[in-house]
Formats: structure tokens, sequence, C-alpha cells
């Protein structure tokens, strides 16, 4: 109609989610180019609560390629049952398959949030696409095992302890554990191997620990 005008973008709006522990979750429009410096600022900065360390970012990219890699070690696998005529339990084989092709898939993507080591340098800084989400946890002050020990479960962090310590806390190793294939996965999503030989080295060979952390 007359005096009506039309403004075309340049660039296109990105919508992003944020929940947990910001001031002011929810969908926010971003400009292409932004990251999460400028959605945690425009959710208001971080809750008191707020551990940034163990932050998420999902992504829907990183989540469809996740799910093709996971059809093709399916499939791989698969095959490699079919070729092979030394099964010796159809049981354990189907709950494994069933396991695996079940497993929910992640588009996880491992990023920075801690906003001081963003303002300094921006180049650590995740540009965020079209329907990215990203999750806020508050601090913990558990650590948690799982797999071949006597308890798994949560325990209290305490930063004097290292991997040992927490081990034997749980009732220390089944009869069942490979002591050589140990991993420490971090809030962050990183996730690092324990070299067994060094296990009773002080500090476990520089692996850092730190609340929320899973030992595995």
């Amino acid at each position: 109609a007359d005096k009506d005008s039309i403004f075309i973008r340049k660039y296109p709006f990105r919508y992003v989610l944020v929940k947990g522990a910001v001031k002011n979750p929810g969908s926010y429009i971003l400009n292409q180019g932004d990251g999460i410096f400028e959605l945690i600022n425009k959710a208001g900065g971080y809750l008191e609560s707020a551990y940034p360390f163990g932050g998420v970012l999902e992504n829907l990219g990183a989540k469809e390629i996740n799910r093709i890699a996971k059809e093709k070690i399916y499939e791989d696998f698969l095959n490699k049952l079919i070729q092979s005529s030394q099964i010796q339990d159809q049981q354990d084989i189907t709950l494994l398959l069933s396991e695996l092709k079940n497993t929910p898939v992640s588009g996880r993507l491992i990023a920075e949030f801690d906003i001081e080591k963003l303002t300094a340098d921006k180049s650590l800084d995740v540009i965020l696409q079209d329907g990215d989400e990203i999750t806020v946890p508050e601090k913990s002050d558990q650590l948690f095992v799982f797999g071949e020990v006597s308890s798994q479960g949560a325990i209290k962090f305490n930063e004097s302890f290292d991997i040992k310590k927490y081990i034997e806390l749980k009732g220390g190793y089944l009869k069942t554990a490979d002591k050589s294939n140990i991993f420490v996965l971090y809030p962050n999503g990183e996730t690092k191997r324990v070299n067994s030989k060094n296990l009773f080295m002080r500090n476990d060979m520089g692996i850092d620990l730190y609340a929320g952390s899973i030992i595995f």
C-alpha cells in the first residue's frame, strides 16, 4: 500500500534457546555471526549458582552427523557378525545390537562458556546456528564413578582426591574391570583416557578432576 516500506536483511536471523542457570532463560533471536557471548549477555548473564564449565551446546547439524555415524557403525558391526562363524552367545549379541541401535544421538559441541575468557579472547567463542540449544547447569558438589566398580554412582567431590582414591571409595574394582581402559568425562564434554600404568603415581599423570566429572 501507499507509503509501505520493505527491508531485506543482508543476513538471516538465528533462533536459539538457552535454558538453565541464566537470569532470563528462553528463546532469542541472534544475528549471523553472534555466538555464546552475545546469547548469554542477552539472557542477562549467569545466576550465582551457574556452572559454566558444564555448559552444553546442542547443534542440529552435529546431531545429524552423529546419527549417520551411528548408523554406519551399526551396519559395519552387523556385517562383521554375519561374516563371523565364532558367535558364542546369540542372546548377548542381540542385546548388544539393540543397545547400539537405540542409543540416543547427541549433537553436543564442546564450547567455552566462561564469559571472562570469551571477553579476553573472541576466537574462543562458538558461532551459533539456527535451532541451537544451550543448557547451563547449576554448580555440583558431586563426582560420579560408573562401570566395573563395587558401588556405582555419585560421591561428594573433594579436590584433594585423585582417581585412585575415588575408585577406592566406591569399593574398588570388580574382577571384570578392564584397568587398561579407564576414562574421565569432564563436565564440558571433553574425555581423557587414564594411563593405568601410572594410576598409582601422584596426580594420575596430570589428569585433573572437577566437580561433575565422571570416572568410567
